[in-house]
């Protein structure tokens, strides 16, 4: 506190302190105290002082100071990239009041706590792809991130009418009858031209014979589906091949678990043809075609025909033997089917088969059959063949100069010589109409004038 002196006759105003030279040299200061109010117990025990009334020794005791322990809550942000790495972050502040003593402290005040920081886990995970069912389970581990799209694949097929009786698949029980079937067995399904017979052989060895009574047949009138159950004791490699008329197609299939495979055993044409329902040649048309085969006195021949208007004698197929002799068949002015079987008519006006849908067959040597709906009971005409043909069967003519044009109209199906089956078609890059010859692979052209024209596409 600064005080008002008097030395040697002079005042002096508000001195705080007096320095004064002491005996053996230096100086020695001297405060006025008398305004202190601090006492021994606002001093830190053992530390000196100087009050009011002079030195002192103070007797405050040490304190302390804590801060409590606190919950900080704080809600992370987490993101996850595109290769499946996750990443959180979290960055928050909250004030806290310290715990005091009484007492000293020597530092510290209440402040903020502050929390801070992130981190990063690398997922395991998978890349997108298309999971076909089998037989086995096929699983997605889990803690993987899906990086792309997990697709499941369906079959249309999948339906009780494919799968046998009281089996289920996928939730899916089979209605299909087939007698014989278990369910650690093996179900081929095979599907085929309506009216085949389809064998079943494993190592050379013919197991199974399927008619076409055994057959379940398409509304499509062409196919029909053979299903045939094999034990698990003979799985392994299997021929199975579908004959109709003398052609045959086969394929093989592995059998190596209790499901259902699948055979399509249709072939009709190459896909640079169009197979149709017929080859129409018009009125006054000359076209006919070679087909380049000559037929012996065992050959099988089939012709499936249709005669819409006729004038004089048109000719469904025919092969020239002289000048009196044929083998083939045309249909009459009377509107009736003449069969020939070489030297001479076989049956002449065959009573029934007018316009209609008609089926021909020379079995063999002796044999003609004849029927007015395809697949109908077969009437049965015998001669004996007397001339074995030396020259190829046509179809529209008898030979080169015996096609009948006039207001003849004909419609050849299909026709079978030997084992070559030839079906009605027409090349798709130039639309030119003939038929192909499945077992030699030769499509056959018109070898006549003028044109003819396709039926429906099949």
């Amino acid at each position: 506190m600064a005080q008002n002196v008097t030395i040697a006759g002079a005042s002096y105003p508000d001195v705080p302190s007096i320095v004064v030279p002491k005996t053996g040299g230096g100086s020695a200061a001297f405060l006025d105290t008398s305004d202190a109010d601090a006492t021994a117990a606002d001093v830190r025990s053992g530390k000196k002082f100087y009050g009011s009334s002079g030195s002192d020794t103070g007797s405050m005791p040490d304190g302390s100071a804590a801060t409590p322990a606190t919950a900080i809550t704080a809600a992370p942000s987490i993101t996850v990239s595109s290769s499946g790495l996750i990443t959180a972050s979290v960055s928050k502040s909250q004030n806290v009041t310290p715990t005091v003593s009484p007492g000293y402290v020597a530092n510290g005040t209440a402040g903020t706590i502050a929390v801070s920081g992130s981190n990063t886990n690398q997922l395991a995970t998978q890349a997108g792809q298309t999971i076909t069912p089998g037989t086995s389970d096929i699983v997605i581990p889990a803690q993987k991130f899906l990086t792309g799209a997990q697709t499941i694949k369906g079959d249309a097929n999948l339906v009780a009418a494919n799968i046998a009786k009281d089996v289920t698949i996928f939730g899916v029980t089979g209605t299909l009858s087939g007698g014989g079937f278990s369910n650690t067995d093996a179900l081929v399904h095979v599907n085929a031209p309506l009216g085949s017979t389809v064998t079943f052989a494993k190592g050379g060895v013919t197991v199974k014979v399927l008619s076409p009574s055994d057959a379940f047949n398409n509304v499509d009138g062409e196919t029909a589906d053979y299903y045939y159950s094999i034990a698990s004791t003979n799985f392994g490699t299997w021929t199975v091949t579908a004959t109709l008329s003398g052609v045959t197609t086969s394929d093989t299939v592995t059998v190596s678990a209790a499901e259902q495979y699948n055979l399509a055993l249709t072939y009709r044409v190459p896909s640079a043809y169009q197979a149709v329902e017929y080859l129409e040649r018009p009125q006054n048309s000359g076209a006919y075609f070679n087909t380049g085969l000559v037929p012996s006195n065992t050959t099988f021949v089939e012709v499936k025909f249709k005669v819409l208007t006729w004038s004089g004698y048109p000719w469904a197929i025919g092969c020239y033997i002289s000048s009196s002799s044929w083998w083939g068949c045309n249909f009459s002015p009377a509107g009736a089917i003449n069969l020939y079987y070489t030297s001479s008519i076989a049956q002449t006006g065959v009573s029934g088969y007018s316009n209609t849908d008609n089926v021909i067959q020379w079995v063999d040597a002796n044999k003609i059959r004849a029927s007015n709906d395809d697949g109908a009971t077969f009437t049965e005409y015998s001669k004996q063949m007397t001339t074995v043909p030396t020259n190829a069967f046509n179809i529209f003519a008898a030979s080169s100069g015996a096609v009948n044009k006039g207001a003849n109209v004909i419609r050849v199906k299909e026709v079978t010589i030997g084992t070559a089956k030839l079906v009605p078609c027409y090349r798709k890059s130039d639309n030119v109409c003939g038929f192909w010859n499945q077992r030699d692979e030769v499509f056959l052209t018109n070898s006549g004038a003028d044109s003819v024209i396709a039926g429906p596409d099949l």
